[in-house]
This record gives C-alpha cells, structure tokens and sequence, in this order.
C-alpha cells in the first residue's frame, strides 16, 4: 500500500544522497591529491636550489607539516566511513 511505497521513496532518496555523499567526497579528495603534488614538487624544486643544509631543514619541515595536516583532514573526512572487504583487498596490492 501507499507505507510501502513512502518506504521504497524513502530508501532510494538514503541511497541517493549517501551516493552524492561518495561522490562529492572523492572529488575533494583528488583535488587533495592534486595540491600535494604540487607542494611536493615545489618542495622538490626549492630543495634543489637550497643554498644549505639548513635552509634545506627549513623546506623539509615546512613541506612535513603540510603533510601531516593534510593526513589530518584525510582522517577526519574518512572516519565515519566504513570499509568493505573489496577496499582492504586493495589496500593490500
């Protein structure tokens, strides 16, 4: 009857949004991605021209703190989400 038809509408606009959800999050993850690149190929850069150990410290502590700050976000954007058996395989490989 019309409950079970409020029900199905109401599990496939969960599934809707929970699959926008994915999807709007592995945007901004490769847009993530794509900055650190970039950083680590500025860094690389900069190391290369560094006139000194100490300048080459510098860079590589200013670049390590970008890092950790971004495994920060990463953290925080993926622990409500669960893991299935297929991700951990490819964690593996």
């Amino acid at each position: 009857g019309p409950l079970m038809v409020l029900m199905g509408a109401l599990l496939l606009l969960f599934a809707i949004r929970q699959g926008y959800a994915y999807a709007t999050a592995e945007k901004d993850l490769i847009k993530q991605y794509e900055f650190m690149f970039r950083l680590f190929e500025n860094a690389r850069r900069r190391l290369d021209g560094a006139n000194n150990a100490e300048e080459q410290r510098l860079i590589l502590r200013a670049l390590g703190g970008s890092a950790l700050d971004e495994h920060a976000e990463w953290i925080l954007m993926h622990r409500d989400r669960t893991i299935d058996k297929g991700e951990i395989w490819r964690m593996g490989s």
